[in-house]
């Protein structure tokens, strides 16, 4: 999917921010950005992208267990 946003210019800003490049920020490399290395996000921004995903996912989740009709 990285890659997919990659190719327009509008997702080369947003392509820093998925799960994925958020990994690759916090381990210190990227095979896709071996040639651009400042496409990574720093390794804290990085583990605070994927901590906002585990919030908002567990968010999601919390919301769908209380609306859940149990009846």
């Amino acid at each position: 999917m990285r890659l997919a946003f990659q190719q327009w210019e509008f997702g080369k800003i947003a392509a820093k921010f998925l799960p994925e490049a958020a990994g690759d920020a916090v381990l210190g490399t990227s095979f896709l950005s071996i040639s651009d290395p400042s496409q990574l996000l720093t390794p804290w921004q990085g583990m605070l992208v994927l901590g906002c995903y585990g919030f908002i996912m567990l968010l999601a989740g919390t919301i769908r267990l209380i609306n859940t009709d149990v009846d």
